[in-house]
């Protein structure tokens, strides 16, 4: 039974996580919070690894994920992810030829780039709140994390100003977080 759920859990993520791999966020932590799976507060490591190993986040995140529920969460969960994408856009490509000049199908998708962004800038969030704030502080200095606020500020400089590959941030903050002992 539980392999079913991990399927159905992460095909109903597939099917909704609009945005790309980090729309899967709000979902894996609504799985946290309703299944017991994994903790909440394992997500922004997952995440972490997730962006380690190549291959899309999402898929990779929801694998990481599941496997805390069972083994067979590797592979069960990507594929939940999958199929309804893989739906998707057979149904799409079919579709989109014959109304992709249609106002109504222009408006779906202006429709959608915001919901995808609200979705995007919620997992954000969501990994902010957990990577550089103490929400259980018991005072305003408590409340930030500052040597994890720093190695955020300096890998977004960096990432604004230096035009490097993604694994060289995150080798950067993995040696920061190294050197500070996180």
């Amino acid at each position: 039974m539980i392999k079913f759920l991990i399927y159905i859990e992460f095909f109903k993520t597939g099917l909704f996580a609009v945005g790309g791999g980090l729309a899967t966020l709000p979902f894996l932590y609504d799985i946290a919070e309703r299944r017991g799976w994994f903790a909440a507060e394992q997500i922004p490591d997952l995440l972490a690894v997730a962006q380690l190993i190549p291959g899309a986040i999402g898929i990779n995140l929801g694998a990481y994920a599941a496997a805390f529920a069972h083994p067979a969460g590797l592979v069960l969960a990507p594929l939940g992810m999958a199929t309804p994408q893989i739906i998707t856009i057979l149904l799409v490509s079919k579709i989109l030829g014959k109304y992709k000049e249609s106002c109504t199908a222009q408006a779906v998708f202006a429709g959608l780039k915001p919901a995808a962004c609200g979705l995007l800038a919620a997992a954000g969030f969501l990994v902010c709140r957990k990577a550089l704030f103490n929400i259980d502080a018991r005072s305003v200095l408590q409340f930030f994390r500052p040597r994890e606020c720093a190695i955020f500020i300096i890998i977004l400089a960096a990432v604004m100003t230096l035009k490097k590959h993604p694994a060289f941030y995150i080798a950067l903050a993995a040696a920061a977080g190294i050197a500070l002992k996180l």
